[in-house]
């Protein structure tokens, strides 16, 4: 298995609740490509591509968005792909999580995710950014549960 982002507490806690199915295949990418992504992400919000990553997220986190009142990933009915829909976001199969300010990001399937959230993403301690190749939406979800998608159309 390739070194992946995804701790090996998390696996371990799937592979208890799941012991007959495989982890899901997650593809943690080169640190090359999560510059890229950076770089993309700076270019479509305008800013410069050599931006510090934390005031990208910055600008990411307060610009335009739809927040779904009472909805959060906290809640045991939360569910991704009921967000994503509802915010007339149309993602891709794929997508990737930004786990630390683009040092550390992940690709795996959005069904995957969706089916799997509450063991890859935990509350308290992860904010993490989803979101897939077209850059045209990001789905924010703060450590504290708060979840908030991002038009970048």
């Amino acid at each position: 298995m390739a070194h992946m982002t995804i701790e090996d507490f998390k696996i371990e806690r799937f592979k208890i609740d799941f012991p007959d199915t495989e982890f899901p295949v997650v593809h943690t990418l080169p640190s090359e490509e999560c510059a890229d992504l950076k770089r993309k992400l700076a270019k479509k919000l305008e800013m410069a591509t050599n931006v510090a990553p934390v005031l990208l997220l910055e600008t990411l986190y307060h610009s335009f968005h739809i927040e779904r009142a009472g909805i959060t990933a906290i809640d045991p009915g939360f569910n991704l792909d009921t967000l994503l829909r509802e915010s007339g976001v149309k993602a891709g199969q794929q997508v990737y999580i930004n786990w630390n300010q683009f040092e550390h990001v992940d690709e795996i399937k959005l069904t995957d995710l969706v089916k799997y959230f509450q063991y890859l993403w935990y509350p308290s301690s992860e904010d993490v950014e989803i979101f897939d190749d077209t850059l045209r939406w990001a789905a924010l979800v703060r450590h504290d549960g708060a979840v908030r998608v991002v038009r970048l159309e």
